[in-house]
């Protein structure tokens, strides 16, 4: 995967980890700030993985887009190829 990619998914699951830690603790007055921000920054975020996607592979959705054939092989397995002849014969 594309480091640049793989280190922004790795910051929305952080920010998705401090928005459960925010809800699941003591509530203040700005909690709802704070949550609101972490929202807003997953959503630039995600806009800035679909515009990094684009320029890679702009036929391939992330994170398929940014991955090696190995690494998209290794996760599905990988499947023989078939030589079809005709057989059709007249």
């Amino acid at each position: 995967m594309n480091p640049m990619i793989k280190t922004l998914f790795e910051y929305i699951e952080r920010m998705k980890d401090e928005i459960d830690t925010l809800k699941k603790g003591k509530v203040t007055l700005a909690t709802p700030s704070h949550i609101c921000l972490r929202e807003r920054a997953i959503e630039k975020v995600k806009v800035e993985i679909q515009k990094i996607s684009a320029t890679l592979n702009p036929q391939i959705p992330e994170p398929y887009a940014s991955m090696s054939r190995d690494e998209i092989l290794g996760g599905i397995g990988q499947y023989e190829k078939m030589v079809l002849v005709n057989t059709n014969e007249w």
